[in-house]
């Protein structure tokens, strides 16, 4: 499989193409990368795209680059004789006959059926090869009452689904449990089969994995706008990102990780902000931004200040005072509520 990010790394290694590319790095990242540099090429369809660009909320100049560099891109990709998919026409079928579904001669109590329909054998024939998006069937939850010896009963619940002539169970006193497994089968964070007392470690770790990725191409972009500052000169581009992207991020962190304040969030936030710019217009190789901002904020949660407001550049304290700090109010308030 070659994802949609790696054939972009090729296509900018090629000599002919390379100072394309590096410069339509940060477009490419915003409008496709982000949403689609981790699917196979053989399956983004030129509706794919179109959607992506539809749904972009980046200005129209990093838009019409980012389109550029893709129909460049997908040109060069087909003379290497990597094309991206195209959609065909899927010749009709009749519909299948309905398969009666298998007997279950246990005694058990439904409360809950939930399922709509079961999955084929010829749907399930490779599992390990399924990416999951959303699993086709809701699956069942029931209270299990079960005899075991003669005094008393098993009395627990039961998440369970059908697949492939195979019946895949998660089993809990706790109900919320089995509903929770359920939902994350449903969602396709997990697969059915993965339905040990430790499922939630292995969605964690896909979750991480995810985050990783994120991280890894949070950190290009915000490479891209400092080297661009230092070619330019110019702090527009790194002041809107911290406005619009990092300071919504760093009030999220400051109450749900950190469960500071809302005064106290903003302050911090708007403090490190400071700091990040004046390092910045100092020329250190300040990388990473989110990352380091994390950090300050942890500091400040231990030491409760690690700035001095009144010293700033007076430049540096007019773009502050510049940025629009109106919706973090309301982010905090979302964060602590568990609304977001």
């Amino acid at each position: 499989m070659i994802t949609l990010r790696n054939l972009f790394t090729i296509f900018g290694h090629d000599p002919k193409w390379t100072m394309f590319a590096s410069k339509s790095l940060q477009p490419m990242v915003a409008v496709y990368l982000r949403k689609l540099g981790d699917k196979d090429i053989a399956t983004i369809t030129d509706f794919d795209l179109q959607m992506q660009l539809a749904m972009s909320q980046q200005p129209e100049d990093v838009n019409a680059k980012a389109e550029s560099c893709m129909n460049h891109f997908r040109r060069w990709a087909k003379e290497k004789g990597k094309p991206f998919a195209e959609i065909q026409e899927q010749p009709t079928e009749p519909e299948p006959k309905p398969q009666p579904k298998p007997t279950n001669k246990r005694s058990k109590k439904k409360l809950d059926t939930i399922h709509d329909h079961e999955v084929t054998q010829q749907e399930m024939l490779d599992w390990s090869g399924i990416e999951l998006r959303g699993w086709p069937t809701n699956g069942s939850i029931y209270e299990d009452n079960s005899s075991i010896g003669k005094q008393r009963k098993c009395m627990r619940w039961v998440a369970e689904f059908y697949v492939g002539s195979v019946h895949f169970r998660h089993r809990s006193k706790n109900r919320i449990e089995c509903e929770e497994w359920a939902k994350a089968v449903r969602m396709g964070r997990i697969k059915p089969w993965e339905n040990g007392p430790d499922w939630r470690k292995l969605e964690q770790k896909k979750n991480l994995e995810m985050r990783y990725g994120e991280k890894i191409i949070s950190a290009a972009e915000e490479a891209c706008l400092l080297l661009k500052y230092h070619e330019t000169n110019d702090l527009t581009d790194i002041c809107d990102y911290m406005q619009r992207r990092m300071l919504p991020h760093m009030i999220y962190y400051s109450a749900r990780s950190l469960r500071l304040g809302r005064k106290t969030a903003i302050n911090a936030a708007v403090q490190c902000v400071g700091i990040m710019l004046t390092d910045i217009t100092a020329g250190k190789p300040v990388t990473d931004f989110t990352r380091q901002a994390k950090r300050m904020m942890r500091i400040y949660k231990a030491h409760h200040s690690f700035w001095y407001y009144d010293k700033a550049p007076q430049d540096i304290r007019n773009i502050v005072d510049g940025l629009d700090l109106s919706g973090l109010s309301d982010i905090w308030k979302l964060t602590k509520d568990k609304r977001i």
